[in-house]
């Protein structure tokens, strides 16, 4: 079946015209109703029931969320996994704050899974520790990129299915970093190829031949051969390296990455006349530039609006960016959305959005038009076509 289909068949039609802020709403209305029944599911061991019940629910506001039950001192506990993908985290982080107060003393809700120093994972059929895997780092001010080590994975790579490799190799170092710090700082996960046996030969005449036949080309060294040989380490000590280097905040699912960019500016209508920002989700600014919406839609899924406010300069370009300012400050302390960024172009100043719910942001934005009496234009992350939320007209400019 279609993940398309799939997701047809679990979001009704009653469903599809409610923003995330209702679903939530929904979600923690019927589930907390219900709690009950999950905690005594649990407590009798009943953990293939327990998952159902709490699948069913999560459908309400959900798609395909993978998550993790237990009961920990008499309380439900309820881990939601971001599967280390940053907009999932801001939504998830929306739907913990809008859980009922009354359900503090009875459930525990966790965003990403905990760290595993002691993490496996299956290659081949072959149940493979973390200790077996060799890490190499690169660290820069913010981020660290990852190359790990391992006969089965790299043979089972050179092998069978290199896709499949990769996708376990970030798999073991998501189980053993944890959630938060893969989302927060770690750049990239590869593969480090080390040279076979075969190719290490000490065969001198081969080696010669070789040499000379090649000696005017440049010959690309193994990505293994780029990284110091004396920062290896088993990865299940990685962990406390990587927090030692960025400070413990990076376990913490509120932790905020702004990333910092520049570009050259193409014309001086919207977006395209920025030239410097900064964004929690660089790759949705990338998206809509190349036209491109994949983060889009897998928000409006959701009913999230990824959205920007355009404040044109009018020739005064300290006042406008003044009041963006305000506006951030403003919207920042709302329960409907969240700021992602911010940026400066030649002809307006942005505030870039993640909307629970396009109704009240219409309304919210609507009353600093007429407090301010300044023009703002409203508009999705949508390429090449923006929509006005207010008074629900939506059409392309």
């Amino acid at each position: 079946m279609s993940k398309i289909l799939i997701k047809r068949i679990i979001m009704s039609s009653s469903q599809d015209n409610l923003t995330f802020l209702n679903r939530v709403d929904n979600f923690w209305n019927e589930f907390g109703k219900n709690l009950g029944t999950i905690e005594k599911h649990l407590r009798n061991k009943n953990f293939m029931t327990a998952n159902k019940v709490m699948e069913q629910y999560l459908k309400l506001c959900l798609i395909d969320q993978k998550f993790k039950l237990s009961l920990i001192d008499d309380k439900v506990n309820l881990m939601l996994r971001t599967e280390s993908i940053k907009e999932k985290l801001l939504w998830l982080r929306f739907m913990k704050s809008r859980m009922p107060k009354e359900l503090e003393s009875k459930l525990t809700l966790t965003i990403g899974n905990v760290p595993d120093s002691n993490a496996s994972i299956v290659v081949n059929r072959t149940r493979i520790n973390a200790k077996d895997f060799i890490s190499y780092t690169n660290f820069n001010d913010k981020s660290v990129s990852i190359y790990i080590y391992n006969n089965a994975i790299n043979r089972f790579a050179e092998e069978e299915d290199e896709y499949e490799a990769e996708l376990l190799s970030y798999a073991i170092c998501e189980k053993v970093l944890g959630e938060m710090i893969m989302i927060n700082v770690v750049e990239s996960v590869s593969i480090c190829y080390e040279p076979s046996e075969e190719d290490m030969k000490d065969d001198d005449e081969d080696y010669e031949e070789i040499k000379n036949d090649d000696e005017d080309e440049e010959v690309e060294d193994d990505i293994f051969d780029e990284i110091p040989k004396e920062n290896a380490i088993a990865l299940n000590e990685l962990g406390a390296i990587i927090v030692e280097k960025f400070g413990k905040e990076i376990l913490s699912n509120s932790f905020n990455k702004f990333e910092s960019y520049k570009q050259e500016p193409s014309a001086n209508t919207l977006r395209k006349d920025i030239y410097e920002g900064r964004t929690l989700l660089y790759s949705l600014c990338c998206e809509y530039i190349n036209k491109q919406k994949y983060t889009y839609e897998d928000g409006l899924e959701y009913g999230i609006n990824f959205c920007f406010l355009a404040l044109p300069y009018n020739g005064d370009i300290k006042h406008s960016i003044d009041y963006r300012d305000k506006i951030e400050k403003e919207l920042q302390e709302s329960n409907f959305c969240v700021v992602i960024g911010t940026a400066e172009g030649k002809t307006y100043t942005y505030i870039d959005l993640c909307c629970y719910d396009k109704n009240e942001l219409a309304k919210a934005v609507d009353k600093i038009r007429k407090d301010l009496e300044i023009n703002i234009e409203l508009c999705e992350f949508k390429p090449w076509t923006f929509f006005g939320f207010l008074f629900g007209l939506f059409g392309d400019k």
